[in-house]
């Protein structure tokens, strides 16, 4: 694990500043853009992540003073039409989706051939970073932060999107009421449109993967099914359901092998999550749930069995962040994955380096 440069306490591969000091992790030319004003109105006041495609700075409207999240596509990238199409995808899937689990889009435009997409500033952390912090979650926060993002995902269904990226780093749980937000629409696919769905194009990040994903196949809103109980699994065991040294290695398995049940490790959990889980998970897509909805009803049912209230999960989930570092108020950039894991499968798109966009 790498070290911090200032303080030298150990830091992630995701950390754009050190959890401890708050020093910023390696050198970046994106820091030499902060001042800047974007869109007229914007001015960049700090960095939240960067990747191989876009970085995310925070910004402050010069005459409200609100706060925003400020996504930026560079004109060196820009240049290039198959990643022009997927951040002018990002921005119409968000101009079409206005639901308080899924972050707002507040504009969008160009500044000097930079793109750059506006969007709300949510203090908290990453579903990512709550997992790699705990190790794994209790089966009673691992619900609620599923059924809130089911209930994004049962939204951008009815309206024809599909994610296809669903991964704890795409979902924020914002710090006051300890609700999820998901973000990232960078690859998502609208009914309407047949951009960046050719058969034969992998989509998405190989370790919450689904078969229909791996083979390169079309695509319905069942892939995010599978792609979140590969989440729900991660956030309850402390592991993806299938490991590998090679992209190829995880997604032969994804295709061929059957996840251990949770129980099986030491979790413990009621039946019907396991059961629910286990489904979502299903190699051929007619036998997971087939709406998102159909899910959530299932979780709902058993925290209602089990006599889980929302504030025991407020509570649980604030104690959690409580215990995480003062950076995660700039939450961190999933993509870069962990020590030993392995990021994306995506040819010839760089795995997006997504950030925990924070603020209030």
């Amino acid at each position: 694990m790498p070290a911090c440069p200032a303080c030298n306490e150990e830091v992630l591969e995701i950390d754009v500043r050190c959890p401890k000091c708050g020093a910023v992790n390696g050198a970046t030319g994106a820091h030499r853009m902060l001042g800047q004003l974007m869109l007229g109105v914007y001015e960049l006041v700090d960095v939240l992540g960067q990747g191989g495609m876009s970085v995310v700075f925070k910004g402050r409207h010069k005459m409200t003073d609100q706060e925003v999240a400020l996504k930026i596509l560079p004109p060196e990238l820009a240049a290039h039409s198959q990643v022009k199409s997927r951040f002018l995808d990002e921005a119409k899937a968000l101009a079409a989706l206005d639901h308080p689990n899924i972050v707002h889009l507040y504009n969008f435009g160009q500044e000097n051939g930079f793109f750059v997409l506006a969007m709300q500033y949510v203090q908290g952390a990453t579903w990512e970073r709550m997992i790699l912090e705990a190790k794994r979650l209790d089966w009673k926060v691992s619900c609620r932060l599923a059924i809130d993002v089911l209930k994004a995902l049962e939204y951008a269904h009815d309206r024809g999107i599909v994610h296809r990226d669903m991964k704890p780093s795409n979902v924020l749980v914002r710090a006051h009421d300890m609700s999820a937000t998901v973000m990232d629409f960078g690859i998502a696919k609208m009914a309407q449109s047949t951009k960046l769905t050719a058969t034969g194009q992998t989509m998405g990040t190989v370790r919450y993967m689904s078969p229909e994903q791996v083979r390169g196949q079309e695509v319905d809103l069942r892939t995010d099914i599978y792609s979140l109980g590969a989440t729900l699994y991660e956030s309850l065991v402390g592991d993806t359901p299938f490991d590998g040294s090679t992209h190829f290695e995880i997604m032969t398995k994804h295709l061929s092998d059957i996840p251990q049940r949770p129980s099986t490790l030491g979790v413990e959990l009621p039946q019907g999550v396991e059961d629910a889980l286990m489904r979502s998970l299903a190699k051929k897509i007619d036998d997971r749930f087939s709406t998102a909805r159909e899910y959530r009803k299932i979780l709902e049912s058993v925290m209602r069995s089990e006599d889980v209230a929302l504030v025991d999960t407020q509570k649980l989930n604030r104690d959690m962040l409580r215990d995480l570092s003062p950076t995660t108020k700039e939450t961190t950039p999933p993509p870069v994955a962990p020590k030993g894991r392995v990021a994306t499968a995506a040819p010839g798109l760089a795995d997006e380096l997504e950030p925990g966009l924070t603020g209030t």
